[in-house]
């Protein structure tokens, strides 16, 4: 099935708000819930060079895949990225993003370091709370990637945004992102894992993630 024309016309755009730096069309391109907003957030348009572009003003793109998923190619290089959208109620939105054509393809190599060696792009603007400032500066401390370090952070901003969430320690929720995001290869090392990394104890992880359990089962 061929990409609709309103969703081509969308990744377009976002090329070339990159290439201009126009942020407010970057931000009307992006989806407000996905992770690639809130690398945009954290970064600006360093994370969308390492994210979507290989930082390279990309003037013409090879656009396939079915319009929530899209694979953008340009150049002689083979270089590109992988792209999720969701249509909303504004048009067709970028989700997500990771910077390489195809499964067989390489990723950007300047993301590949920053996923290997830490993220260390200068953060555009302080933390909103403290939950947040915990969460970037352990993370940082810890040399996590972007993709880690988006993960933890999304995780809370989207909780934050549609829970009523009562007051805890800020370390019982940074633990509570941090268990989320390692929960799904070994329970047991997550636990130990978030509780080291915050300082929160096991009553205060346990009390945190029984509240944001039932708060997305009443959210839904």
């Amino acid at each position: 099935m061929p990409v609709p024309k309103a969703a081509e016309a969308a990744v377009a755009a976002l090329f070339s708000a990159i290439n201009t730096q126009d942020v407010g069309a970057t931000l009307r391109l992006l989806d407000p819930q996905g992770p690639l907003a809130c690398a945009f957030d954290l970064w600006g348009f360093p994370a969308l060079a390492l994210y979507v572009s290989w930082g390279e003003a990309v003037r013409w793109q090879e656009v396939s895949g079915d319009g929530e998923a899209v694979a953008v190619r340009w150049g002689v290089q083979g270089h590109g990225v992988q792209l999720a959208l969701r249509e909303r109620d504004r048009g067709w939105q970028v989700y997500a993003a990771e910077p390489r054509a195809d499964e067989a393809s390489i990723l950007n190599p300047a993301f590949a370091l920053a996923e290997a060696g830490g993220m260390h792009e200068p953060w555009l603007a302080p933390p909103p709370d403290e939950v947040e400032a915990l969460l970037r500066e352990r993370g940082t401390d810890r040399l996590l990637g972007p993709s880690a370090l988006v993960s933890r952070i999304l995780l809370w901003r989207l909780a934050q945004r549609f829970l009523e969430l009562p007051p805890l320690p800020p370390r019982a929720w940074a633990a509570a992102m941090e268990y989320q995001a390692t929960r799904q290869g070994d329970g047991s090392r997550a636990t130990e894992l978030a509780l080291h990394c915050y300082g929160a104890d096991k009553r205060e992880l346990e009390r945190a993630m029984f509240l944001l359990q039932a708060g997305w089962r009443l959210h839904t």
